[in-house]
């Protein structure tokens, strides 16, 4: 178990069914722009990857589901990289993302580093900090999201539902969108 603030959660091993039900309880209360993650797109993306093989995890406080995150693991040498691939939380509360993945990262035999990403200057960049993560620059992740931070003109008619879509805050990116 683990602690934020009052929120005693659980990360427990999850299923397809579970993480899709998570996703979209999740979808029902955000206006971010963000991939539509369907049981098809989920299973395509995570289960059936040749290349890396996924493990789903569940954020559970009580009878309560708090969000999902999606792992793998990659072989660098003697040690072993755990990347985060794809996450919701409730709320968007980053300390709690956080907590959970350094839940996840002890449970872990040889654990050399762990790969998430997030937007330049973002809370979730803060509460991983808090954490003990140190940031690496990507260059490739910059340059994908450059285009996004500068601010429209009123005629561009850049937003859709009311959602401004050149700015980095009505986004929602993980590394299952990017890469």
């Amino acid at each position: 178990m683990a602690r934020n603030g009052e929120k005693v959660f659980q990360v427990l091993p999850a299923s397809l069914e579970e993480v899709h039900r998570t996703y979209e309880n999740w979808a029902k209360t955000v206006s971010y722009v963000h991939t539509y993650r369907d049981q098809n797109y989920l299973n395509w993306r995570f289960v059936k990857d040749p290349i890396d093989m996924h493990q789903f995890h569940l954020m559970k406080a009580e009878d309560r589901d708090l969000g999902y995150i999606i792992t793998s693991k990659t072989q660098e040498g003697n040690s072993i990289k755990l990347t985060i691939d794809d996450y919701v939380v409730e709320g968007n509360d980053h300390r709690l993302l956080s907590k959970a993945v350094s839940r996840i990262a002890e449970q872990q035999d040889n654990l050399g580093s762990i790969q998430i990403r997030g937007f330049p200057n973002s809370e979730l960049k803060r509460a991983l900090a808090r954490e003990g993560f140190q940031e690496k620059t990507e260059p490739l992740y910059s340059l994908i999201l450059k285009g996004l931070g500068r601010n429209p003109t009123s005629n561009l008619g850049l937003a859709k539902r009311g959602v401004d879509l050149t700015r980095l805050d009505c986004w929602y990116l993980t590394d299952s969108d990017i890469l």
